[in-house]
């Protein structure tokens, strides 16, 4: 990816960028505290809140810290700057975010070894939470002593077709944060209600993508998990909605919920269904994580298993082949689309011009034959007749070996979410079937500004059976999840270009793709951080039922997310400081 060669295509954008001085503030009891006021806890009460939960305190020391004077050590940030790319490297801290830019420099381990190393946007403390009590003992404190407070699962979860959340929800300048990534609980089973009867899987909150899989593989099921083995299941991807290679078949993640145990604002331990406190079950089911209350675990539908027909096509760059004949390629794969989710499959893309990758394609319950033959056939057929070169592989697998090949390898998968910054756009299937020669022609302009575009296709129908909850409706009509990105820098030196990147891919990029899209809207989980119209994009009609939700079990709004639901009400300035607006 030739990163530098799209820095003079946004540097016009960065002109009118003012940079944000600190706001002068006075201490109030409207802004949360920060370390330094006098309103900030002891250390003997931090001690205290320490023996509360059973020594699971975290004091956080940033990752970059041994890269930077007085704790260098040469040989650690070697290896540290090497793994910085890493996912793994994030999720398995208890702060660090997965998005690097809202590390925002603080101690960066590329940066001068003399820059002071400081906490900037990191969380102060992290409760290591694996009960509910740990969770509940956290709120109460951060209410008590009026400290901002921040949910981390896997550093929150999105799912997205490649990618993590972009909007650096696991962050707070001055935050006690409690971490579920460790609440790992898995069991099966055989539930009956009203809705459905059969069988069901208790995951704890920390319980990612590949331990739902592998643990449903064991019993003969399947569970509606993300595209990215590493997601936590049971946080922001299923409280945002959750697209999957499953559904196509089954529908969205939050269509598979049957009951949240969650912990209130007020402390208290209670059940969410659609019988039980059931606007709170309504609002859990994809309005987003972090807001009404935390998730300790979520018992969810399994599925029987059967064989997946899967495949892959990938189009090698070739540099000299002719612009327009890419074009042709883009064109007629978006023109094929409807057809191939029509016969049951979901399926991803990526676009890097010159390069192509048409897959994961998933078919559940079918054969790889009927992958080659009938989902891809025709496109295979257009591939030849224009005289494209291209390789092919068609599988028949459970759907544990195939998502190992195709999304893995298993646990950990291959994709480095790390390195881009992105947005995203529902793209609804009557915008492909209507004006398909226009949809592709914006994603071909997309990509000729150095742009990577990220597709996962499919059908998110909620099944015949499933109760109303609060995914964004306009999911149930999206044909295309559309990822834009481009290039993470983490060379110092393009500090501030990367920074203007994002107003770059929300001013110049996604206009083109929203210019096609009439009635389209965004996944909130993988959307453009500097989306404006959010409350529209991120939930639509949803949203003031959403609030009133919210006041209801969140009435001081302690629960807070960037454009999150209520999250108007407070401003958070360049210094991190959190003001009730």
């Amino acid at each position: 990816m030739r990163l530098l060669a799209i820095l003079p295509v946004f540097s016009a954008f960065l002109l009118h960028l003012a940079a944000a001085s600190p706001r002068a503030h006075t201490q109030q009891a409207q802004c949360r505290c920060l370390p330094g006021d006098s309103c900030w806890p002891k250390p003997d009460v931090w001690k205290g809140l320490n023996q509360t939960v059973n020594n699971r305190l975290i004091k956080v020391v940033p990752i970059g810290a041994q890269c930077h004077d007085p704790h260098y050590n040469a040989k650690a940030c070697e290896t540290l700057q090497a793994q910085w790319l890493n996912p793994l490297l994030h999720i398995e801290s208890p702060s660090s975010p997965m998005q690097l830019s809202f590390g925002n420099q603080s101690c960066d381990p590329f940066t001068p070894r003399e820059q002071p190393c400081e906490l900037g946007n990191i969380v102060s403390y992290v409760v290591n939470a694996t009960s509910p009590n740990h969770i509940a003992s956290a709120i109460k404190f951060a209410q008590k002593h009026n400290i901002r407070f921040v949910v981390r699962n896997t550093e929150p979860a999105a799912d997205a077709g490649f990618l993590f959340s972009f909007f650096g929800r696991s962050t707070g300048a001055g935050a006690l944060s409690v971490w579920t990534h460790h609440m790992k609980s898995l069991e099966l089973l055989d539930y009956k209600s009203d809705v459905y009867t059969g069988k069901a899987v208790r995951l704890g909150a920390g319980v990612q993508g590949s331990e739902a899989l592998e643990f449903a593989n064991s019993k003969g099921l399947v569970v509606v998990a993300g595209e990215c083995p590493t997601v936590g299941v049971a946080g922001g991807f299923t409280q945002g909605g959750g697209h999957s290679p499953l559904s196509t078949e089954f529908g969205m993640a939050a269509d598979q919920v049957l009951f949240y145990n969650v912990v209130t604002a007020d402390g208290r331990t209670l059940r969410a269904s659609p019988t039980e406190n059931q606007d709170l079950y309504w609002a859990l089911s994809g309005g987003g994580g972090g807001t009404y209350a935390v998730v300790t675990s979520m018992t969810v539908r399994a599925h029987t298993a059967a064989q997946v027909g899967g495949g892959k096509i990938v189009i090698a760059a070739n540099a000299s082949a002719p612009t327009e004949t890419f074009s042709k390629i883009i064109a007629k794969l978006h023109k094929l689309l409807p057809e191939m989710v029509d016969n049951g499959a979901a399926v991803g893309y990526l676009l890097m011009a010159p390069a192509l990758t048409i897959g994961p394609i998933t078919v559940f319950n079918s054969t790889g034959d009927f992958v080659q033959n009938t989902v891809a056939g025709p496109f295979l057929s257009a591939l030849d007749k224009m005289g494209v070169s291209y390789t092919s592989e068609f599988t028949t697998k459970s759907y544990r070996d195939h998502y190992d090949q195709y999304y893995g390898p298993l646990p950990v998968g291959s994709v480095f979410s790390t390195a881009v910054q992105s947005g995203g756009r529902l793209v609804p299937r009557a915008a492909v079937e209507d004006a398909s020669d226009e949809v592709s022609a914006a994603i071909s302009d997309i990509i000729a500004q150095q742009a990577i575009v990220v597709g996962s296709v499919g059908s998110y129908i909620a099944p015949t059976n499933k109760v109303p909850n609060a995914v964004l409706p306009a999911w149930r009509n999206t044909l295309i999840q559309l990822q834009v990105s481009v290039p993470w820098s983490t060379d110092p030196a393009y500090w501030q270009e990367m920074l203007g990147v994002q107003t770059f891919i929300n001013d110049a990029l996604m206009p083109m793709i929203k210019k096609v899209t009439p009635g389209g809207a965004s996944y909130l989980n993988e959307a453009s951080i500097k989306e404006q119209d959010w409350k529209a994009a991120f939930f639509g009609p949803n949203y003031k039922k959403l609030e009133k939700i919210k006041a209801k079990w969140d009435k001081d709004g302690f629960f807070y997310i960037h454009k999150g639901v209520g999250s108007d009400n407070w401003n958070v300035d360049a210094a991190g400081r959190m003001c009730r607006a």
